[in-house]
């Protein structure tokens, strides 16, 4: 094999390992979980079950069944057991008793077991069928390991995401091992033997031998890259030394193309390929190949249609020098807008600033000038939104009426308000005329429709966290009950500052760096606890009832996990600032959403509703939150806030597979429902004052203080004319 294909064909070999890794090493424990606690639960062995359902496992699974139910007797040794066996025995024994998320994810396993034998031969998976089946292999023994008991469930969790951060380095002779064989038993021993190493290491590693290598090494290396139907795709990668000879470019192991579509640059040691509108079938892996070392990333083209969501208010005004922040919100992750002025490219500099977060795009201006007028668009493709900006000229429209007033002009036919010449006005008429003029525009804002829809927006928000704060209190309390009982011991002597929940090798955050453990290094001091280990037991059954193993532990207080049910609750808020909180009450509606998503405990409690973290009811309620309180000019239509509103009383209306509504009985759902009601109807009366007052318990003080802001410039604008006034004009007799 030429040395400049090791890369490629190693790649597809990892692919395979660590699939069968997952499959056969990950898998089991939970089925082995499963099949104990059930047969604990019918109080017969296993042994009697396989005998009283002979005929049964004989049909539904012939190959299984010979290979554990023979003349000579039954092998009721669970642990010799493989995956399809495990699989099998369950399916056939315990099914009846299983959920429908648990046969679904054990069918998973099994099919992708036996489907895995088609690619024995070669011991290799492309990127893409890899991606597949371990995405979906991933997800489904997630779901599966919510019904096995704490510690299974710990132990599979830290095996499979361990695979996932990990990479395997093969050598030559491991290869030919895998390639000479086709039998799976032995590529999983290979693949438990291998040497598994951190990215960094090999990394490292692979730098040492590029650095050996003529002293030839890339500098920077090809990234993984994810783009939309007909976007661009440029994939880059640097060398050290400025050579433009001897690289190659391959896709899937094979040379590239160059084509009107395709085409490939080199200048000074910098190496591009790029796409100019990709398709479906540019999805793939690319290798940049230079004699004897290459890099290699994955390119995902995804097929998708972008589209805009929340577009910009149709018009927006602001005060000049003021700062305005304009946003709309896509579909798609995209870091491609495309932001105009008037027609003219705009680009990030001095005080414009374009930021993209997420999905959402946001044009910053501070301190804007009548130069800033005018209309703003950004596209995104085909997609596109668009906006007018007006600046409320209040300093210089006083000063032109001051000077048409001077000069006995301004009447009826400049601007169809007759008022008499400025030298004939009382000084007090005109500190009034300033005044009432500011306080007009402001009190004109202020009554506009958008702005009364958007604190209706507001109270929508304030409702729902009505609704949810009893189910929250309930669900924090039976937690933390749950906890203490299983853990027994209690501590209140470890700190952040001093505890080690666990060995660095076993820890099961996916941000390891981000662990206690991890910061061990520095801080030497730090030990288990010593009441039985129970903050290190609590730390980590908190970690693996997050849904992405990444709690916040900076809004806790390790010394008040045995006493204070909110001190654990807090962990999954993924924000700070919620250090302390002690009820529902005290935690506004962004954290009390963030906990329901990120808390599994609470998606268990809540029976079998969809919780995933993207698209389900309470991800989709707290972006609508993000969209009310961000809002850059408090402004929501009528549509919007019906959207939003729709989305709060999902929330409280959630449903189960089986139709019911596990938060209609809880405390304040019904009359939470009945306010957003009222709101949706617009049969709450809106008093601004009173209002801005009330909300701003609910992070809306923006709005009040945009209010005396007004209220300040209106009396220096007093101030000022009343000093042009005496300077300017000779005194009244």
């Amino acid at each position: 094999m030429e040395p400049s294909k090791i890369c490629d064909v190693t790649r597809g070999h990892e692919h395979y390992l660590c699939h069968i890794l997952l499959l056969e090493q990950a898998s089991p424990i939970a089925l082995k979980a499963i099949i104990k606690g059930k047969e604990k639960k019918c109080g017969k062995n296993i042994r009697i079950l396989l005998n009283e359902n002979r005929d049964a496992f004989k049909t539904k699974y012939e190959t299984e069944f010979l290979q554990l139910i023979q003349e000579d007797g039954v092998n009721d040794d669970i642990d010799t057991w493989d995956t399809l066996q495990l699989c099998a025995v369950t399916l056939v024994l315990f099914k009846s008793d299983l959920t429908e998320p648990e046969v679904k994810a054990i069918q998973c396993i099994y099919d992708q077991r036996k489907d895995i034998e088609q690619y024995t031969e070669r011991a290799s998976l492309t990127f893409n069928t890899y991606n597949e089946k371990q995405h979906l292999l991933h997800d489904q023994l997630l779901e599966l390991i919510r019904f096995i008991d704490d510690q299974a469930n710990l132990d599979c969790k830290r095996m499979m995401f361990s695979f996932e951060s990990k990479s395997m380095k093969l050598s030559d002779t491991q290869i030919d091992q895998l390639t000479q064989t086709n039998d799976i038993k032995t590529h999983l021993k290979i693949a438990i033997d291998l040497d598994i190493v951190t990215e960094n290491h090999i990394i490292g590693e692979e730098n040492h031998q590029k650095l050996q290598s003529n002293g030839q090494m890339f500098t920077e290396e090809l990234q993984n890259k994810s783009v939309y139907i007909n976007e661009s795709a440029i994939l880059t990668c640097k060398l050290n030394l400025p050579t433009d000879e001897n690289v190659e470019w391959r896709k899937d192991y094979k040379r590239v193309e160059i084509s009107n579509n395709l085409m490939v640059m080199s200048k000074n040691g910098s190496h591009w390929l790029a796409i100019s509108c990709a398709s479906l079938e540019d999805t793939g892996q690319y290798t940049c190949v230079c004699g004897h070392i290459s890099t290699t990333a994955d390119l995902t083209v995804i097929d998708a249609v972008l589209n805009v969501v929340v577009h910009f208010p149709v018009k927006i005004e602001v005060i000049e020098n003021g700062n305005i922040d304009i946003e709309c919100k896509v579909n798609l992750l995209t870091t491609k807008p495309v932001w105009r002025h008037n027609g003219t490219l705009l680009q990030s500099s001095g005080r414009k600033v374009i930021l993209t977060k997420g999905t959402t795009h946001k044009l910053m201006i501070t301190n804007v000038t009548l130069h800033d007028e005018g209309e703003y668009t950004v596209a995104f493709g085909n997609a596109s939104s668009k906006t007018t900006l007006n600046i409320q000229r209040i300093i210089f429209e006083c000063y032109l009426r001051f000077c048409l007033c001077k000069a006995g002009k301004f009447n009826e036919a400049n601007n169809a308000i007759y008022l008499i010449p400025i030298c004939k006005m009382p000084k007090t008429r005109l500190v009034q005329f300033i005044i009432g003029e500011t306080e007009l525009i402001h009190r004109k804002q202020m009554t506009q429709e958008l702005y009364r829809n958007w604190i209706r927006g507001a109270l929508a928000l304030k409702y729902l966290k009505i609704g949810l704060e009893g189910f929250s209190d309930k669900a924090v309390t039976k937690q933390h009950e749950d906890l203490m009982k299983t853990l027994g011991n209690a501590c209140k002597t470890c700190t952040a500052e001093s505890l080690l929940p666990h060995k660095q090798d076993q820890c099961p955050r996916q941000r390891k760096y981000q662990c206690l453990c991890a910061k061990s290094q520095k801080n030497k001091s730090r030990q288990m606890c010593p009441n039985g280990g129970f903050c290190g037991n609590v730390y980590n059954r908190i970690v693996c009832n997050h849904r992405f193993q990444d709690p916040l532990f900076t809004n806790t207080d390790v010394q008040k996990w045995s006493s204070d049910p909110w001190s654990v609750a807090t962990c999954f808020i993924n924000t700070t600032g919620y250090k302390g909180k002690q009820s529902a009450k005290e935690v506004d509606c962004s954290g009390l959403l963030s906990m329901c998503i990120n808390n599994i405990n609470i998606e268990i409690m809540l029976g079998e509703v969809i919780i995933d973290g993207k698209v389900d009811a309470f991800s989709q309620a707290r972006e609508a939150r993000n969209d009310i309180l961000h809002s850059p000019n408090y402004e929501l239509s009528e549509n919007q806030l019906n959207k939003i509103i729709k989305m709060f009383k999902e929330v409280l209306k959630i449903k189960d597979k089986h139709g019911n509504a596990p938060l209609k009985g809880e405390p304040g759902v019904a009359n939470a429902l009945h306010l957003l009601d009222m709101v949706q109807q617009n049969q709450i009366e809106i008093n601004l004052e009173h209002e801005m007052i009330e909300l701003r318990e609910h992070g809306m003080s923006r709005l009040e203080e945009k209010y005396k802001t007004a209220q300040k410039q209106a009396s220096c604008l007093a101030n000022a004319f009343e000093y042009c006034y005496n300077m300017l004009l000779p005194p009244i007799k």
